[in-house]
């Protein structure tokens, strides 16, 4: 780890940031720069990249277009479009966020029809979800074909299994209520310990706030910081807009009031504070890790995505 204030990280692909930037700019001027699209969609992006055996070597986002869900290759460049706008059972309305399962599966929130819905890696929908959802919006694959989804108006955690190859859900299980409006989750693959992001209501003038909140895998109570808390130990208002886990179980967030990423430290020593990257970034709305432990950041603020080193 860094000492604060400085910079471990190593910005590279400067073309793939390039051509998306350039490309982008008109999408990203129209949906990224609203919150709920923005950290949804990059998240969708960035979870892709997760998946692959190489840094970004398939890398997807969703915006509003005729296919909602492009896949891109390490370079920048479209390599196929799917998930067809419309009313079709797996047509996608408006996508919220995405996660790809170990077997390449790519899984869906659609805030338009309040669904769950799972696509192939060459984009032929297998699986539509409808539960009795309130607002489905965050979502991370885990273990055995299992999925972690948040709830956003229901205030709730729900995990799916899904036999992915039969196209059919085998359990839909509410495993955390009481939250209050949940978005972003990320699942620890070697621990499955959870963290999510919550999105407090405003007090009065004040724009309202987030909390951390991590879960064990058998959903209690590890750790949670809300942004005053955080504010006690780093000197400036912290809005946590997207959340992950790196190699060695670390949590780390975007946060867009320092435009920074931050590490929070491993469960059991939650909350520590590391700022991992504190130059550079513009609008940091979402991040994941890659299989060769580089980070991936989506920055709304100049239509871009930064590849990290970790050396």
């Amino acid at each position: 780890m860094r000492q604060p204030g400085k910079s471990n990280a190593t910005c590279q692909n400067s073309h793939f940031r390039h051509m998306l930037s350039t490309h982008l700019m008109e999408m990203c001027v129209r949906a990224c720069l609203r919150n709920v699209a923005t950290s949804d969609e990059c998240k969708y992006f960035l979870n892709f990249a997760r998946t692959s055996t190489s840094p970004l070597k398939t890398a997807s986002e969703s915006w509003d277009c005729s296919k909602r869900i492009h896949v891109f290759g390490p370079s920048g460049f479209c390599l196929r479009r799917f998930g067809e706008r419309g009313d079709a059972n797996n047509d996608i309305k408006y996508a919220l966020d995405v996660t790809v399962t170990s077997d390449g599966h790519v899984v869906v929130t659609d805030g338009g029809d309040c669904s769950v819905k799972a696509f192939d890696s060459e984009g032929r929908g297998v699986l539509a979800v409808r539960e009795g959802f309130c607002l489905p919006w965050g979502l991370d694959a885990a273990a055995k074909s299992e999925v972690i989804l948040t709830d956003s108006e229901a205030g709730a955690l729900y995990r799916l299994a899904v036999d992915f190859q039969r196209g059919e859900l085998k359990k839909c299980q509410m495993i955390r209520s009481r939250l209050v409006s949940p978005r972003a989750v990320a699942v620890c693959q070697s621990s499955g310990a959870v963290v999510v992001v919550e999105h407090l209501k405003a007090r009065g003038p004040s724009k309202g706030s987030t909390r951390v909140t991590i879960l064990s895998a058998e959903m209690d109570l590890i750790g949670q910081v809300d942004s005053f808390g955080l504010n006690l130990v780093f000197p400036s208002r912290i809005y946590a807009t997207a959340v992950a886990f790196d190699s060695e179980g670390r949590v780390i967030v975007t946060d867009v009031c320092s435009q920074a990423v931050i590490c929070l430290g491993k469960p059991e020593e939650f909350p520590s504070f590391n700022p991992l990257i504190s130059h550079g970034l513009s609008y940091p709305v979402g991040l994941t890790y890659t299989a060769n432990n580089s980070l991936v950041v989506l920055d709304s603020g100049d239509h871009s995505v930064k590849v990290y080193s970790s050396t």
